[in-house]
């Protein structure tokens, strides 16, 4: 009718026990290219002040590496040569990131994530490993190289530390976007 209804919250779903996405009703892999998207997590831990997901996503929930392993080999299966991220937070645990390379590396799939610049200086140590076990892109959220507009931002980082982000990627091999 003429109401608005507003539902109350709830508790958000465990994404590790969502159906999986449907990928036999895709057309042909070929059609599209030969990279697919798989969720890594939902939410973020940044509070960038342009940015929805803190609003749509109270706190972050991870894919247990088990369960991206099923949705890559699924897609792989399909005929999917590689997989693109969704999500920003495979650097979150340097541990899951690790056991996320070693499903990518097992499957023999390249691959790409999105990474804020504060997550890739913590994890430095392990980008070159990473990139062994098929990391090829890394796609990093910059906004600005003006410290002004970084703070208007909340982006929590500085030009400096952005570029040390970049370099740390580019030393490793990786395309960044």
């Amino acid at each position: 009718g003429k109401k608005v209804v507003v539902n109350s919250n709830r508790a958000l779903a465990d994404i590790n026990k969502l159906h999986a996405p449907a990928y036999d009703l895709l057309l042909p892999v070929k059609e599209y290219g030969d990279i697919h998207h798989v969720e890594e997590s939902r939410g973020c831990v940044y509070k960038c002040s342009f940015c929805s997901i803190h609003g749509m996503y109270p706190y972050p929930r991870l894919k247990s590496p088990g369960r991206i392993r099923e949705e890559a080999l699924r897609a792989k299966e399909a005929g999917v040569d590689g997989v693109a991220f969704l999500g920003e937070l495979v650097l979150l645990d340097g541990r899951r990131a690790l056991e996320i390379a070693d499903v990518m590396k097992e499957l023999d799939m390249i691959w790409r994530i999105d990474a804020h610049p504060s997550l890739i200086r913590k994890r430095k140590n392990i980008i070159p490993i990473l990139k062994e076990k098929g990391l090829r892109y890394v796609e990093t959220g910059i906004e600005s190289a003006v410290q002004s507009s970084l703070d208007v931002f909340n982006k929590g980082t500085t030009p400096r530390k952005n570029e040390n982000a970049i370099k740390i990627l580019r030393k490793a091999g990786i395309i960044t976007t």
